[in-house]
């Protein structure tokens, strides 16, 4: 077992999807937080 492999970039390449897909969950999250925030101004409006 070697430490160095001289195929670590697919491993690298995880990573950085891994991090896009965080950020991309992380926008979906931000997005529904705001569009429901925004309805339940409309509907305290309404009241």
């Amino acid at each position: 077992m070697k430490k160095k492999r001289p195929n670590d970039r697919p491993v690298r390449d995880w990573f950085g999807m891994g991090i896009a897909l965080v950020q991309l969950i992380t926008a979906i999250v931000n997005a529904v937080f705001n569009y429901q925030l925004a309805n339940a101004r409309e509907v305290a409006a309404q009241v």
